[in-house]
């Protein structure tokens, strides 16, 4: 079964805050970096799969057909 969008935005976000909690743990520069490069693009993940979610609730809302103008 596929996960809802919002799921899927929860997860990223989920996934992002354990990879900060493990970039503040870590002693080293390099660990904490890639730990921070991670949170970053879950982050970034997470973002795009909201957008998704805010165009494709914007145009469901839209009425469909007829010409404007």
């Amino acid at each position: 079964m596929l996960l809802t969008l919002s799921d899927e935005i929860r997860d990223c976000y989920r996934l992002a805050e354990d990879a900060k909690r493990k970039a503040d743990g870590a002693i080293d520069p390099v660990t904490k970096k890639d730990y921070l490069d991670l949170e970053r693009r879950w982050l970034f993940l997470a973002h795009g799969y909201e957008f998704t979610e805010r165009l494709a609730h914007f145009t469901a809302e839209r009425p469909r057909g007829g010409k404007r103008g």
